[in-house]
């Protein structure tokens, strides 16, 4: 079998390994660049190295940095799909019970905004729907 390949170029985009997080699963490919000398492949040759869904794992993210890897690849058709994944990704901001009442609901509107929107974009999963009931709790 055949590993999938292509060249760099505008059909793909950069990005870094540390955007991938442990515990998540992205729901588009990754490629990696083959370095040069790798058998039949060039310099700048794309390789599918996760086909999508892929659960990423610490060992994963730890062995591909270890390996030198710092940036995979995604197509360009992609994209959505990985800002998507980077917005269900990033922390929920945290609401400080031991400021005033009036900055409290600031913040528990800005948690609000961020689910809502994260719901907009993406499918609703137990994780997501667990952290509307938090601040759903704390409205």
């Amino acid at each position: 079998m055949s590993t999938p390949m292509a060249s760099t170029g505008s059909q793909y985009f950069e990005i870094t390994l540390d955007s991938m997080k442990d515990g998540t699963c992205a729901h588009f490919d990754v490629y990696a660049n083959v370095e040069q000398g790798s058998g039949s492949h060039q310099e700048g040759d794309l390789v599918l190295y996760a086909k999508a869904p892929f659960g990423w794992t610490e060992r994963e993210l730890g062995e591909l940095a270890r390996s030198g890897i710092a940036a995979l690849y995604i197509r360009e058709e992609d994209r959505k799909r990985y800002l998507r994944y980077m917005k269900m990704n990033q922390p929920v901001p945290e609401v400080d019970y031991s400021k005033a009442a009036k900055y409290r609901i600031t913040q528990i509107e800005e948690v609000g905004t961020h689910l809502v929107e994260t719901a907009f974009l993406t499918e609703l999963s137990d994780e997501l729907l667990g952290r509307l009931k938090i601040v759903s709790d704390d409205l």
